[in-house]
């Protein structure tokens, strides 16, 4: 097997990346069973927890640019990690069978796993993510899922948030023909494999059932967050470099933070602050005639070293629980408009002026009860209001 205990420290854990990568060089996909057999010779059943830990420790010091896996033959390297656990639930859930459809680990960790109906499976992605790349991301999923969804949720780095589980026809055809089994093994396993009960599963003989839709939750490493109501908790230096390493152009610096200033005694502004300066999402409250004052996302910064991380989707996570409901614009020509689209209510495009920036102005809204929904005069007013303000950059 690929599992054996250092000789110097029998309570270390070793896998061999070896024998994973020539399996994957030689066009197979490695199946892992958690065995390994000790010192007598007898064959042991590793804990989930520690022998994924084990094989996630070994990919990690596969993943490299520079140099082929192990193994390999030197046909490819391990760049990317993904981490899909498949079970019975269809993700994480918390108490009042509260779904968690993203998880910031390095955030969100203690207060998700103070209620958390599946601490173990918690515990296990915790670990795993904390030794693999940060480029890495986890999936906990039902067996059920739809593996072209789940697979969508990790290359497009956002969960899914429905997905519709639909179940072919099964049953045992008559002469010869196939069985179609949805969700269940086409493999007979060996009649005296070591410690497994595979078990009887009634196989119902109806027509295709399309169930309720099914959620998963994706994870991240992720980073620390800071919230700031003020400028003067901020560090201000690089808060601008962010700013302009994000956007690659000039921060009209003076103009842009004495705008912050004037809006901290007067609207709010709210400051969110991803790690070491990765990334930030500045907010402010805007005045609007007739109504409180208007979330609007004045700010959303991503380094480029941060990118592939996770980082959009952990400060958009942390956006939407400061403000359940928020506006905000883009440059027509924005390359990140599509990820707006994807994320936003609704959107209304200016009309074109000659000479002048041409705008779309997003908007989500809130689908929780009892919290701030805009309405559509709202709308109207804050696109009256953003259309106002000022450029940003020089």
């Amino acid at each position: 097997g690929v599992f054996f205990n250092n000789p110097y420290d029998r309570t270390d854990l070793t896998v061999d990346p070896e024998l994973i990568g020539a399996a994957i060089a030689q066009g197979h996909t490695p199946i892992i069973s958690p065995l390994m057999a000790d010192a007598e010779l007898q064959v042991k059943v590793l804990k989930p927890r520690v022998a994924a830990a084990a094989v996630a420790r070994a990919l990690a010091q596969s993943t490299s640019t520079q140099h082929a896996m192990a193994g390999s033959g030197g046909a490819f390297s391990l760049l990317v990690a993904r981490l899909i656990l498949l079970g019975g639930a269809d993700g994480l859930t918390g108490e009042g069978n509260v779904f968690h459809r993203f998880v910031n680990l390095e955030e969100d960790y203690a207060e998700v796993a103070a209620a958390c109906a599946q601490p173990d499976v918690l515990k296990l992605m915790r670990t795993c993510l904390a030794i693999l790349p940060p480029t890495a991301a986890g999936i906990v999923a039902s067996v059920d899922s739809d593996p072209s969804l789940v697979l969508k949720g990790l290359i497009s780095e956002r969960p899914v948030a429905t997905q519709q589980r639909a179940r072919r026809n099964q049953g045992v055809a008559q002469q010869g023909q196939a069985v179609r089994r949805a969700g269940i093994p086409s493999y007979r396993p060996l009649p005296n494999y070591p410690f497994v009960d595979i078990g009887v599963r009634d196989v119902a003989k109806t027509a295709d059932v399309v169930e309720a839709p099914t959620q998963f939750t994706l994870l991240r490493h992720g980073f620390q967050i800071q919230r700031h109501k003020k400028l003067d908790t901020c560090n201000v230096p690089r808060l601008r470099s962010l700013l302009e390493s994000s956007f690659k152009r000039t921060l009209d610096a003076g103009q842009y933070f004495e705008r912050l200033r004037q809006l901290q005694s007067a609207g709010g502004v709210e400051i969110i602050v991803a790690g070491d300066y990765q990334g930030a999402v500045i907010v402010t409250h805007e005045a609007v005639a007739g109504a409180e004052s208007l979330p609007y996302l004045d700010k959303f910064a991503v380094l480029p070293s941060a990118q592939g991380t996770g980082m959009a989707d952990i400060l958009w996570a942390q956006l939407r629980r400061t403000c359940p409901s928020c506006m905000w614009r883009s440059r027509n020509d924005n390359g990140v408009n599509k990820w707006y689209f994807d994320r936003s209510s609704g959107h209304v495009r200016a009309p074109a002026q000659p000479g002048a920036t041409q705008w779309v102005f997003f908007w989500y809204q809130s689908s929780v009860p009892g919290q701030r929904t805009l309405t559509v005069d709202e709308i109207q007013s804050g696109i009256a209001v953003s259309q106002k303000i000022a450029p940003s950059f020089v």
